[in-house]
Formats: C-alpha cells, structure tokens, sequence
C-alpha cells in the first residue's frame, strides 16, 4: 500500500494547488478559469486513476503469482506427502505379505513334519510288526521242523527196533549196507 503513497501526496498537492489559484485569482476570469481549472483537475484525477489502476494491477498480478507460488509448493508437498504414504504403505503391505508367508510356510513344515513323523512311526510300527511275525515265523518253522525230524527219528527207531524199516542196516564197524531181512 505503500506504492499509492506518492500518487495520494501529489493529487493531494496538485488540488490544492488548484484550489489556491481559484481562491486567489480575480472575479471577472473566474468562470472561464475555473471550468479550465476543473477540466484540468478531471485530468489529473483521471491520469491519476489509471495510475492507481496500473499499480493495483501490478500488485494483484504479484500477489496472484505469489499465490500460484504458495498453492505449488503446497501442491508439491502433498504429493511428496502422498508418494511417501503410499511407499510407507507398500512397504507395510509387503511386510505383512511376507509375514504371512512366513507363517504359512511355518504352518506347512509343521504339517510336514508331522506327517512325515507319523508315517516314519507306522513305518517303523509295520517293520517292527513285520520282523516279529518273521522271527515268529522262523521260530515256528524251525520249532515244528526240529519236532518233526525228532518224530521222524522216534518213529525210525521205532520200526527199526522192530525190524519194520524199510531203509537198509549199516554194519557198526564197515559202514557196509547189510541185506534187508526178509520179514516171515
């Protein structure tokens, strides 16, 4: 408001001044200089019009530009605002995205683990099932073959002493096969 200072004094001079010639000149000229001096000051009002007009002009126009200014960083600020929310908000999003992979995966191994745990003890369960009924089996077999051969053994002896055996008689010293006898 400054700039309308000097435009303010100088009118204010230049009315005056005109007032004081109006005041001080003589009757007879007064009409004729008086309209000259009104004509005269309507320009000067005039002039000074548009001088205000310009000034005022000039200062909108900074103050506008100011503005655009203010209004740009402003602008500027809230996207840096905006692209630093949306980074922080990635970044978070990623962190839980891979904090729930995590805890997936955890969760599979556990899964897994278990899984694997539990077909490695039936596993092992079967097998040891399975060698038991082997070594029973074994035991079983070689039980039954050995009574077997020993009920063999009786019964050859058996029919032997009696003289019933069909198999041929070794001589206790050769090792010579004796005839079978005949059975009358």
């Amino acid at each position: 408001m400054i700039k309308f200072l000097p435009g303010i004094i100088i009118l204010q001079v230049v009315t005056a001044g005109l007032a004081y010639l109006v005041i001080t000149g003589s009757p007879s000229s007064e009409n004729h200089l008086l309209f000259a001096l009104i004509a005269l000051d309507i320009a000067f009002i005039l002039l000074m019009a548009l001088w205000f007009s310009a000034l005022a002009r000039q200062h909108n126009f900074a103050a506008m530009e100011s503005l655009k200014e203010a209004h740009a960083k402003e602008r500027e600020k809230l996207r840096v605002n905006a692209e630093r929310q949306k980074n922080r908000l990635a970044n978070k999003k990623n962190k839980e995205m891979l904090k729930e992979t995590k805890r997936a995966y955890a969760m599979a191994n556990i899964k897994t683990g278990t899984v694997v745990t539990g077909l490695v003890v039936l596993g092992g369960g079967v097998l040891l099932y399975t060698q038991f009924i082997t070594f029973g089996s074994m035991l079983l077999t070689a039980g039954g073959g050995g009574l077997l051969g020993y009920l063999a053994r009786v019964k050859q002896e058996t029919l032997f002493r009696r003289g019933e055996s069909p198999l041929p008689k070794l001589s206790p010293r050769t090792g010579e096969k004796e005839p079978p006898k005949k059975l009358t």
